[in-house]
């Protein structure tokens, strides 16, 4: 299988992951895993033997003039999640987020990412357009829950393992490196959502396990994957 079709099968399996079949979203789980470990994903552009990884740089700008907290935490969260980061930045016309990881994970962070915040946003929009309260908390918290349980899913994906543990830490360390070259030793970070309206928040939060972006690839009738 060319690396190519590794990434977009693994970028439909994350999105699958999210979906509120519990029996398919572990099946997607899995058969990430098997792949990541089967192609070496997260350390396919590693060089042992130098000691050193091929990493880049790729900008998405944000949806609003404003930074929206969701927003960016759900880029640092999908980016922690494949062994990146992400970095807020200010321009003219607004605000960007800068991912670094891996050659490889970088396309599929922004794949997800933009599939992700797409869902977030329509729902936040139709959940404050039936719900009594001011639009933009009600959107704002909702949102917020939303990443929170789509966070606690992506993150069970991820297992290092004892053989790549090592390699993983050569990676982090080119990306920490990159990151000091293209913004200097600064890094902007997320803040913390602040929670003003509990029930849209645990809204979104229930909602965030009806996430799907795609039906499942390689599935049978029954849903199981192929």
């Amino acid at each position: 299988m060319e690396i190519d079709k590794i990434k977009k099968r693994l970028t439909k399996l994350l999105a699958l992951s999210a979906s509120p079949v519990e029996a398919e979203a572990e099946a997607a789980m899995k058969k990430c895993q098997e792949l990541m470990a089967k192609y070496g994903i997260r350390t396919i552009d590693i060089d042992e033997e130098n000691r050193t990884a091929n990493v880049k740089d790729a900008s998405v700008d944000g949806t609003s003039r404003q930074v929206t907290t969701w927003e960016s935490t759900l880029a640092a969260a999908i980016a922690q999640c494949l062994d990146g980061k992400s970095i807020i930045d200010k321009t003219p016309t607004g605000w960007q987020v800068m991912f670094i990881a891996g050659n490889t994970e970088i396309e599929i962070i922004i794949d997800l990412f933009k599939r992700v915040r797409r869902v977030i946003s329509k729902k936040a929009k139709e959940y404050a357009a039936i719900n009594i309260g001011n639009t933009k908390t009600l959107k704002h918290n909702y949102s917020v829950g939303m990443v929170s349980t789509i966070y606690t899913r992506l993150k069970n994906i991820y297992v290092d393992t004892p053989s790549t543990t090592a390699l993983v830490v050569i990676k982090k360390d080119a990306i920490n490196t990159h990151i000091k070259k293209v913004v200097g030793p600064t890094v902007k970070r997320t803040s913390n959502a602040t929670i003003r309206d509990e029930q849209a928040y645990r809204s979104g939060m229930r909602d965030g396990h009806n996430v799907v972006l795609n039906q499942s690839i390689g599935a049978n009738k029954s849903g199981a994957i192929a």
